[in-house]
């Protein structure tokens, strides 16, 4: 049965009949999440990722956005090895060809704040998973479905993904890991 909830003469949700779908109304509180979405990536890489160059490691493709005011949290749980220091990563909109920072001063140039923090010491042993964790924030949207990336970038060696940068048959260098990425659409 179509119909609509409405609360202090404010529209929330509607149902339609037609495609049995409830949608967010106009009336929807702001700052609330509309939706999430979620990937991971629970297989070690057999093959390295290459030098000099951004690779993209997890993608989210979302609904179209519940206005063009919706804002767009980005949360990831990396996991790489590589035979020297660490790698970079970036959230990244394949949409708009844009990289996402937590800041919020548009006229940084280049320098994206990524907001990706390493959960280890940096050091040069290719036995040793690196870890990393990561938040971004998108203002506002162009209207359409949304496409976003982590993108890991290493300026020194090879990396690889869920493993540590030598593969030994023990517990240490094995599948130790999963990769993560979440995509929020908050109410603007």
């Amino acid at each position: 049965m179509s119909g609509t909830l409405s609360v202090g003469g404010k529209q929330v949700f509607t149902h339609s009949d037609m495609t049995d779908k409830v949608a967010v109304g106009s009336g929807f509180p702001p700052n609330m999440i509309v939706k999430m979405y979620f990937t991971e990536d629970t297989e070690i890489s057999t093959s390295s990722f290459a030098i000099d160059q951004w690779h993209t490691l997890l993608t989210i493709t979302t609904d179209v956005p519940l206005s063009t005011s919706s804002n767009f949290i980005l949360t990831a749980s990396m996991h790489a090895g590589v035979a020297d220091w660490g790698v970079k990563y970036r959230f990244y909109n394949s949409t708009t060809n844009q990289p996402i920072s937590i800041n919020t001063n548009t006229n940084i140039g280049s320098k994206i704040n990524v907001g990706f923090v390493h959960t280890g010491d940096v050091d040069t042993d290719a036995n040793h998973l690196r870890n990393v964790t990561g938040m971004g924030r998108q203002i506002g949207n162009n209207g359409s479905a949304q496409t976003f990336v982590v993108q890991g970038y290493s300026g020194r060696t090879e990396f690889w993904l869920n493993r540590a940068g030598t593969l030994n048959d023990d517990d240490i260098t094995g599948n130790l890991a999963v990769s993560t990425f979440t995509v929020m659409e908050i109410s603007g």
